[in-house]
């Protein structure tokens, strides 16, 4: 079947060549027609209850997105003039913005929940609550140079906003924000980078942290990422030269990479999918395995026209002798993938149809297209052979020495102490691996970005840029005026703000301490709680009537039936998240007196403990089922079982060695890097080459030293190189802006190169050590 299938492409060439070259052609057109993705890439996991409660906050809160802009000046404080002056008009510009939630936009220059609130006594000797606005102050302030001294003290003296929304060194402030949705990432992003601008000076810096503006940042730099394709593209011709030295070995590859390449983009195009922060690398990877697959077939091309010294022979002959390896080695590279699917976020599912896409292309060129593009080429002149020739003696004596090594006894126990000593190793590492970014600040970006350095100063003077929401669920109106319930509020409040890791608190418990306060000649003795049930609702009235219910929404329901409880969290590392969602629950739990419900979590902290409890819970799964579709493939190309065991022996210790160097880099398995371990397996086919090879040399009639020599000096040295052009293509990432995508690219480097050594010398030791049944044939 094989044979006649192999005959078939080669008699047919010309008519294959004609129709690919057609169909590239129009597909290269379409491919100029792509942009960059306009939608913000959503991470959030389906159906997580964090995810639902998120949204119904957002519905009923307004919680939105957060934007936070820090104002930072060089000389003297902020207390003046033109700093609340430009603090006031980009207020009133952001008031301007659409998707902007007017109630929430907070600082010392703007109206919102955030108020001060004092009584003073009308004509009539009665005492009158006055709800100011720190707008209309901001406005005297800047209008009567008398009033900064007062404006000055007024905001100082206020608990919930000196050390929150300015400074401890008086040297900053910030400006907090909502927009209803992030969908409009782009605009936010653009418009308020436009707005600083035009504020910035000498003496004023500003700064921009928030989610959206993560995206802004991101959608920015992923403009660079054709020139790293071309960097990749560019190593990966230098390592084709190294491999082979003849321009059929450089340019077929880079011509099948191609074709997969451009027919992914054009046909994309076509189909109406879009690009995001995931799929944008899919093309890297494509490339590179296409060329992997390329340089075992070129490296078996050559082999055979020596033999035959018939170009269409030799390709019939390589058609023939690689159809089952190449075909099972695609068919795991694809599992790979596949499998990603399973991961309930949408961003590596997007990732998971565009690469099982590209893994469907590379199948139908490395079967198809090269065998019969060989057949279409001039035939090998006696130079380019002689080329070829050398370079194969200079490889195949280095891979020599490694059959020798794995062929020796001694050399064997060398290799499996090799490997213990590894084990042991990265074992500690791995042991080190959290779930979880393990870096402060954005996990998208190096720790000197911009972003990440705007997020730094935000964090460590502000609420900072990672709120955690707690929904307080009365069930009924009013209950929020329940004494009991309003002192279980105030002390969970309480407790968490003192946590080193906690920077402030959001809660309509302020509000009722700020307007008794204000009931009592604004006496400082007075900012505590009322304690009875008509006074708090009293109050709560008299709040939110005065300001309206944009500025009560921040805090409650209009009928007083539920709340929200923000706490703002000084970064979002997998440890920090993880802890205080567990504080939270454990203190509940001691010391809750009121019969409410507090509901846990939302906020940026909730949809991230919402990845890590997926992750917790799928990874495993993930790795089970792609090892499962691994063993059944590769025990249907070896007609054996207990072979597959083997090479899937080797590929869980390169997933070890990967999860030891995560460890021991301080890198978690978050959204970003959840998909490398299942890749790894289905990356890591390179063993199905050699074994195969040492199969069919067997069956040809060679003894076990002769087929193992061969097949490590033959298809070893094309594994090496296949090896090495794939881990060129994804380490060009190290040189992206985007740090997710540079540790994707060195994860995977590392993983491809540990599968790699595994193929060419513990699988090779294992085979020969336990001599297992398929290729004795015993």
């Amino acid at each position: 079947m094989v044979e006649l299938f192999a005959k078939f492409i080669v008699k047919g060439r010309w008519p294959i060549c004609i129709i690919i070259l057609l169909i590239t052609l129009f597909l290269t057109y379409e491919t100029t027609k792509i942009t960059l993705p306009e939608e913000l890439a959503n991470i959030a996991p389906k159906g997580h209850p964090n995810v639902e409660l998120q949204g119904f906050m957002n519905y009923v809160f307004g919680v939105g997105t957060l934007v936070e802009i820090g104002v930072e000046v060089k000389e003297g404080t902020v207390f003046n003039k033109e700093t609340i002056s430009k603090m006031h008009r980009i207020g009133q510009k952001l008031y301007d913005m659409r998707g902007i939630i007017r109630g929430q936009v907070v600082s010392i220059a703007s109206h919102s929940g955030v108020k001060n609130i004092r009584t003073y006594l009308d004509e009539m000797g009665l005492s009158v609550l006055d709800s100011q606005s720190f707008r209309d102050l901001a406005k005297r302030a800047i209008t009567e140079p008398d009033f900064m001294t007062a404006y000055r003290q007024t905001i100082l003296n206020n608990a919930a906003i000196y050390g929150k929304l300015v400074s401890w060194d008086q040297k900053s402030a910030v400006i907090m924000a909502r927009f209803w949705d992030d969908k409009e990432f782009k605009y936010i992003f653009q418009t308020l980078r436009k707005i600083l601008k035009e504020e910035e000076n000498a003496n004023h810096k500003f700064y921009l942290a928030g989610r959206v503006i993560e995206m802004g940042y991101l959608h920015q730099f992923m403009g660079y990422m054709v020139y790293l394709f071309g960097v990749a593209m560019a190593a990966i011709v230098v390592l084709l030269f190294l491999a082979f030295g003849t321009w059929r070995g450089i340019f077929m590859p880079m011509w099948a990479a191609f074709i997969a390449v451009s027919w992914g983009f054009g046909s994309e195009h076509l189909l109406g999918w879009k690009m995001d922060i995931m799929t944008i690398i899919v093309p890297f990877m494509i490339m590179a395995i296409e060329v992997s697959h390329c340089v075992q077939i070129l490296n078996r091309f050559y082999e055979e026209y020596e033999k035959w010294e018939d170009k269409k022979r030799a390709a019939e002959e390589t058609l023939r002798g690689l159809t089952i390896p190449s075909a099972a080695s695609i068919i795991t590279d694809g599992a790979g993938f596949v499998v990603l699917f399973f991961i309930p976020f949408s961003l590596i599912q997007h990732m998971a149809i565009s690469a099982s896409y590209g893994i469907v292309r590379i199948f139908f060129t490395t079967t198809v297209f090269i065998h019969a593009f060989l057949a279409v080429l001039p035939a090998p002149t006696a130079k380019e052979m002689e080329r070829v020739r050398r370079r194969n003696q200079l490889f195949m004596k280095i891979l020599g020495r490694v059959a020798q090594l794995t062929w020796n006894p001694r050399g064997r126990v060398v290799v499996f102490l090799a490997y213990a000593a590894v084990l042991v190793i990265t074992i500690i590492g791995a042991n080190k691996m959290e779930i979880g970014d393990m870096q402060e600040g954005s996990p998208l970006f190096w720790y000197d970005s911009e972003y990440n350095q705007a997020e730094r100063l935000i964090n460590n003077n502000f609420f900072g840029v990672n709120p955690y929401v707690i929904h307080i669920r009365g069930g009924k109106a009013s209950a929020l005026a329940d004494p009991q319930l309003v002192r279980d509020v105030h002390n969970l409040k309480n407790h968490l703000e003192d946590r080193a890791d906690v920077r402030g608190s959001s809660a309509y418990t302020e509000v009722l301490k700020g307007v008794n306060m204000a009931f009592h000649d604004n006496d400082p003795r007075w900012y505590i709680l009322p304690n009875d049930y008509t006074t708090i609702w009293q109050f709560m009235d008299i709040f939110r009537t005065s300001g309206g219910p944009d500025d009560s929404k921040a805090f409650f329901e209009i009928d007083y039936s539920e709340a929200m409880l923000g706490i703002y969290v000084k970064d979002h590392r997998g440890s920090t998240i993880r802890d205080i969602i567990r504080d939270t629950d454990e203190y509940l739990k001691e010391n809750q007196q009121s019969k409410y419900e507090f509901r846990q979590a939302a906020g940026l902290i909730g949809v991230f403990a919402a990845i890590m409890d997926t992750i917790r819970k799928g990874q495993r799964d993930t790795l089970i089922l792609i090892s499962v579709a691994v063993l059944v493939f590769i025990s249907i190309t070896f007609g054996s079982v207990w072979g597959a065991f083997l090479v899937i022996g080797v590929l869980e210790l390169s997933n070890l060695i990967l999860f030891g160097a995560m460890g021991f880099t301080e890198i978690g398995l978050f959204i970003y890097t959840v998909s490398v371990a299942t890749l790894g397996l289905g990356l890591g086919d390179y063993a199905i080459y050699t074994v195969c090879r040492m199969q069919e040399e067997r069956q040809a009639g060679k003894s076990p030293e002769e087929a193992h020599f061969i097949s490590l000096t033959h298809a070893g040295t094309a594994v090496f190189f296949t090896g090495m052009s794939l881990t060129l293509g994804v380490l060009t990432l190290l040189l992206s802006a985007i740090r997710f995508q540079a540790i994707m690219g060195g994860m995977l480097a590392v993983v491809i190169t540990a599968n790699m050594l595994g193929a060419l010398l513990l699988l090779p030791a294992l085979m020969i050590q336990l001599k297992p049944k398929f290729l004795t044939g015993q």
